[in-house]
C-alpha cells in the first residue's frame, strides 16, 4: 500500500501541473456509481465474494485517481500561495494540515 502511494505521488509530481485537472468530475461520478451499485447488490441480495473483489479493485483504482488529483491540487495551491506570500512569512499564509487532509482521506479510503 505504501508503495502505491509513493509511486502515485511521484507520478503526480513528475506530470505537468494541470495533467489531472479534468479528472475530478469523472472520479466523483465513478465513486457515486460504485456506491449505488454496491447498495443495489446488497439490497437485492446478489452480493457475493466475487463482486466484493470487483468492487474492491474498482475502489482502489478510483482512490488512486483521487490521490493523483489531490496531490496535483496541493502542488498547484502551494505555487499560488508562495507567489502571493513572497513578502510575508509563508507559514502564516498557508494551512498545510488542512491542505493535506484530502490526501490523508484518500489514503484511509
Amino acid at each position: 500500500l505504501t508503495t502505491i502511494v509513493i509511486t502515485l505521488t511521484i507520478i503526480a509530481y513528475t506530470q505537468p501541473l494541470n495533467a489531472f485537472d479534468s479528472w475530478s468530475s469523472y472520479l466523483l461520478i465513478g465513486l457515486c456509481g460504485v456506491i449505488i451499485f454496491q447498495f443495489m447488490d446488497i439490497l437485492f441480495g446478489s452480493w457475493n465474494e466475487f463482486t466484493d473483489k470487483i468492487y474492491a479493485w474498482i475502489i482502489i483504482i478510483l482512490f488512486s485517481g483521487f490521490l493523483l488529483y489531490d496531490t496535483q491540487k496541493i502542488r498547484q495551491r502551494s505555487i499560488i500561495i508562495s507567489e502571493l506570500c513572497k513578502t510575508k512569512n509563508q507559514l502564516l499564509c498557508t494551512d498545510y494540515p488542512s491542505e493535506s487532509l484530502n490526501i490523508i482521506l484518500d489514503f484511509i479510503n
